[in-house]
């Protein structure tokens, strides 16, 4: 994935909780992959996250003004259930301010271009599926 127009990770909630962006495919086909905001328990043992896709970002925050609309200001109590936080009032708020800071880095994510054929040999290096001395393949398991 194009991790380098990934925006960074950011703490919310005074680190209790952590915005996280990169591209997710919600259908699992490659072809519906674009770019997300995941917001997740900074120590979540079950790894539940909450995520919010491109193509939704338009139902989290206003457009002329950028204030929470009121569909985000009722789902920050879902979110913070789900990510097991305590949905008092100001946990709820806090996160809704959290998701609209965020937008701005959400929307001005590329779309996702597929991986490269050279960020596929990259990974396949990696994962060990290629064998080279000096500029020679050895082993290539790809294949």
């Amino acid at each position: 994935m194009p991790k380098s127009n990934a925006p960074a990770a950011r703490r919310i909630l005074n680190g209790r909780a952590l915005i996280i962006f990169d591209w997710v495919s919600t259908t699992g086909n490659e072809a519906d992959t674009e770019p997300t905001m995941a917001i997740c328990r900074k120590h979540a043992g079950k790894g539940v996250s909450y995520l919010i896709p491109l193509s939704c970002a338009y139902q989290y925050g206003e457009g002329r003004s950028g204030e929470a609309t009121k569909f985000l200001i009722a789902r920050s109590k879902a979110i913070c259930e789900a990510l097991g936080l305590d949905p008092d009032r100001r946990t709820c708020a806090l996160m809704a301010m959290a998701v609209v800071d965020n937008l701005p880095d959400l929307i001005s994510m590329r779309p996702w271009e597929g991986a490269s054929p050279r960020e596929l040999e990259n990974r396949a290096d990696r994962q060990g599926l290629k064998v080279k001395v000096g500029d020679h393949t050895i082993l290539d398991a790809t294949r």
